[in-house]
């Protein structure tokens, strides 16, 4: 009984004394000294690319309509009655310069020429017959007195002007009426296409109604808006320069087809002035022969009307380091790796695009710039680079390949 009582009245005692040993040993004993960083195992995997100079061809990207080079509205001369259409008279057709598309009733004016070459003999014989006086009074006057002077009226001289002046204007006349009687065949005035027709077989037109709507198929032409910061980038043609300048290149595409298709064409010119409600400047890319035959058949043709977008090429820029835009954050700064740690290096971005952004100031070649996509990290967090013995150079956007049309 007494030893129990004293164990109990000891045990809470070497309980206390056990803890403050074991508090004893924890605050007096020192961690291990840490050699090396920190293990592989526990470290950041990234990828990254070796950055080199290289040269870098600017795109510039824009948008536009396809219009037709040259729209006309076709209207006949003189006024009578549709007696025949053309087969190319249609909605979409193609015609070349000269073809006949319409003909009008021509009976009234093939008389007007039989008059009119009528009047014009008739005119022939009057005049015969006043140079026939003319030498009569020529004659005549001879016989008289040497002493009166003779008068031009009395030679028949104003007889015989108006005389050749009557063959001139029924010449004047005959000509009218055979153009007139051409005119009933309404021809088309260049190589083109039909977009819309107004009038049919028995339709009575006259010099003021429309026929149809055409436009010409030599070339095709897209009214592209260019960025002001883009337009340090291209060399833009400017017709008041007396020297000849090398078009910049326009590259449109087609999303009729499947894959898109690339027609080249040329910006030929800018507009006169700045577009007061965008505040671009506009600039137009020109695509000759648009319609060639394809023996191929792989290429749809552009439509008029049709929204497309397209690729200006600007300048070359060279010696300079570019980079994919999934390395740029927040459009100021990427991650490099220096000494197996990851370092944030602010950058100053020359150019950009939807793929790469050409860097102006703040990366060097032979920095290993991290591809890997990351997301809130501190710099100076150890890494582990994945592909740190390769070596690979940034890689530039290569042009788009072209259809040449």
């Amino acid at each position: 009984m007494a030893l129990s009582k004293f164990i109990r009245r000891i045990l809470p005692l070497v309980m206390l004394c056990l803890l403050a040993f074991v508090a004893y040993q924890i605050t007096q004993s020192k961690p291990a000294a840490f050699k090396g960083h920190a293990s592989s195992s526990s470290r950041l995997v990234v990828e990254t690319e070796v950055l080199k100079e290289g040269s870098f061809t600017v795109m510039v990207e824009s948008f536009g309509v396809v219009q037709a080079r040259t729209n006309s509205e076709l209207f006949a001369l003189i006024s009578g009655q549709i007696q025949s259409v053309s087969p190319r008279y249609e909605s979409g057709a193609f015609f070349k310069k000269g073809d006949v598309l319409l003909t009008i009733d021509s009976a009234d004016y093939a008389v007007a020429v039989q008059v009119a070459k009528g009047s014009l003999v008739n005119s022939e014989l009057a005049l015969a017959e006043e140079e026939a006086r003319y030498d009569q009074a020529q004659r005549d006057w001879k016989k008289q007195s040497k002493s009166i002077k003779a008068t031009d009226y009395a030679l028949r001289l104003p007889q015989l002007r108006a005389a050749k002046s009557n063959i001139e204007t029924a010449k004047a006349q005959l000509t009218l009426a055979e153009l007139n009687l051409e005119r009933t065949k309404i021809r088309a005035p260049y190589d083109g296409r039909i977009l819309n027709t107004f009038v049919n077989v028995g339709s009575v037109i006259g010099p003021n109604v429309q026929l149809a709507q055409i436009y010409s198929s030599d070339a095709i032409e897209v009214r592209l808006p260019v960025a002001n910061k883009a337009l340090r980038f291209i060399n833009l043609p400017e017709q008041s320069k007396g020297n000849k300048q090398k078009l910049p290149q326009a590259f449109i595409e087609n999303k009729l087809t499947e894959p898109p298709q690339i027609w080249q064409g040329s910006v030929v010119r800018t507009e006169a002035a700045i577009d007061a409600a965008s505040q671009q400047l506009y600039v137009v890319a020109r695509i000759d022969d648009p319609f060639k035959n394809d023996k191929n058949k792989s290429r749809r043709p552009l439509k008029i009307g049709q929204f497309v977008r397209a690729n200006i090429g600007g300048q070359q820029l060279e010696k300079v380091i570019s980079i994919p835009n999934s390395t740029l954050y927040q459009g100021s700064y990427v991650y490099i790796v220096k000494d197996d740690r990851l370092q944030r290096q602010p950058v100053e971005v020359l150019w950009r695009d939807q793929k790469t952004s050409v860097i102006k100031s703040g990366l060097e070649s032979g920095q290993h710039l991290v591809t890997t996509l990351l997301g809130q990290i501190t710099s100076g967090t150890f890494v582990e680079v994945k592909n740190k013995d390769t070596s690979k150079e940034t890689a530039e956007p290569t042009p788009q390949k072209e259809v040449s049309p």
